[in-house]
């Protein structure tokens, strides 16, 4: 089996900025990949990326790439019989001003935040410590286990209108959520995996039917990232199906519009695209 060289890296903004990570050729003895990021001092795996099956070539989108720094990206790739290769890396940096909330296994529910003051303030993290004492000595050893993930943190945003409202809501279903902030928020995460237990809203004008809008306060706990092994796509089966309607279209028909592509040139070109 042979490593991988480096993938080709595509800025991408929709739903939500991203980038596609492009392998146009693996070894014929490859059998799984994992795509690694590596960014902001943290290393891990792209989420629909983790020992995900390829052949002959590979594509995810990373749509919780951190924004503001550089993110390197690499393909370990697995044989049959778990061995690995790491192959080679490629780097990009992604930019955006604006913090992002969005569910982690679903970048469709996603959308800019418009932060409120008292955002970002308070931010707690407790140290984990124990004092042990021993007999004789006067003074305690201390076991310090260092600083904890940060624990209610407030978060206040403002949604203008029922759309807006709504989409706010239907993320709440969610959780954990990420949260993705520029590099101005230095002591913060770029990647913030947060629960959200008590969302409250404060309806500013509802007495003003045409402008509705809504403070909600969300406190932020943060908590462990969900699997990477697990992402919904974009594009389902459904929508090819909508696109090329049996009554309409044979396979021949959906094969000429792709020509002589491979299935990995239709995951990259979607119908909606």
């Amino acid at each position: 089996m042979i490593a991988p060289g480096g993938p080709t890296l595509t800025a991408k903004s929709d739903p939500c900025p991203g980038v596609e990570v492009y392998f146009p050729t693996l070894d014929a003895a490859v059998d799984t990949i994992t795509v690694w990021r590596t960014a902001d001092g943290v290393t891990e795996a792209v989420a629909g990326a983790l020992r995900a099956t390829a052949a002959g070539d590979f594509v995810v989108d990373d749509w919780q790439v951190p924004f503001g720094v550089v993110s390197t990206y690499s393909g370990e790739v697995f044989d049959i019989n778990g061995a690995s290769l790491l192959g080679a890396q490629s780097a990009i940096q992604v930019e955006s001003a604006d913090v992002w909330m969005q569910a982690q296994v679903d970048p469709s529910e996603s959308f800019i935040v418009d932060l409120q003051p008292g955002s970002f303030t308070g931010i707690g993290r407790q140290r984990r410590t124990q004092q042990v004492f021993v007999a004789g000595i006067s003074r305690p050893f201390e076991q310090n286990w260092g600083l904890s993930a940060i624990s209610g943190m407030p978060f206040n945003v403002l949604t203008q209108g029922d759309q807006q409202a709504a989409a706010l809501v239907s993320l709440l279903e969610a959780s954990p959520l990420l949260i993705r902030t520029p590099p101005k928020f230095t002591t913060i995460p770029r990647l913030l995996s947060a629960s959200v237990k008590q969302p409250s809203q404060d309806p500013l004008d509802w007495n003003r039917t045409t402008l509705n809008w809504i403070v909600w306060t969300l406190t932020v706990d943060e908590v462990q990232p969900f699997s990477k092994a697990i992402l919904r796509p974009l594009i389902t089966w459904d929508d090819w199906a909508a696109a090329f309607p049996a009554g309409s279209y044979t396979w021949d028909d959906v094969m000429a519009v792709y020509g002589a592509g491979t299935w990995t040139d239709a995951v990259r070109n979607p119908p909606n695209a």
